[in-house]
């Protein structure tokens, strides 16, 4: 599953895993030289799953992925990288001590920042979680719960209309 983004000066980058003999990786790659060129391997192996990647609103791109943890969940990770190396620590956006966190979509609005929404298990049937990460502040919002209907909700896309208001779509199992 690997994820495309346009830095701002418009170069390609690409995230995705690889298999290093053992376990996942997770690599950033850019276009060098009319071919796809590794510059970083980011966070460390193991179980990793979708990664998203999209450009901030000051020059910095967002990484985001689910990477299973010592209790065989799934939580998600984000890094903010610049020229495809990781600027600061990675950190955790969401875990849950009954449920795994996966399937993350990333996308900058016009404003520049990157919101990214992700199907999460809270104990039951997966609803949609959202966050945003502001890069002026350098700093991520709280956890937005965006469903919660008892059916079970997933596959989280985002979408921005021409007024500023962001827009996250999903699948969901109501009324089959």
């Amino acid at each position: 599953f690997p994820s495309l983004t346009l830095d701002n000066k418009g170069v390609p980058w690409v995230a995705y895993v690889a298999w290093d003999a053992n376990q996942d990786t997770l690599r950033v790659a850019t276009v060098k030289d009319n071919a796809l060129t590794s510059v970083e391997v980011i966070g460390k192996p193991g179980i990793i799953h979708q990664p998203a990647l999209a450009a901030d609103g000051s020059g910095g791109m967002i990484l985001v992925w689910s990477q299973v943890n010592a209790k065989d969940l799934m939580d998600l990770h984000a890094v903010r990288l610049r020229d495809g190396k990781a600027e600061g620590e990675i950190i955790t956006l969401a875990s849950s001590e009954n449920g795994g966190n996966a399937f993350a979509k990333a996308a900058t609005d016009r404003a520049g920042r990157v919101w990214v929404a992700w199907q999460g298990m809270r104990g039951g049937l997966s609803d949609v979680f959202c966050r945003v990460f502001d890069p002026v502040k350098a700093a991520w919002s709280k956890e937005v719960q965006v469903t919660a209907d008892p059916a079970g909700d997933w596959e989280p896309c985002i979408a921005f209309d021409d007024k500023d208001g962001a827009w996250v779509i999903y699948d969901s199992s109501r009324g089959n």
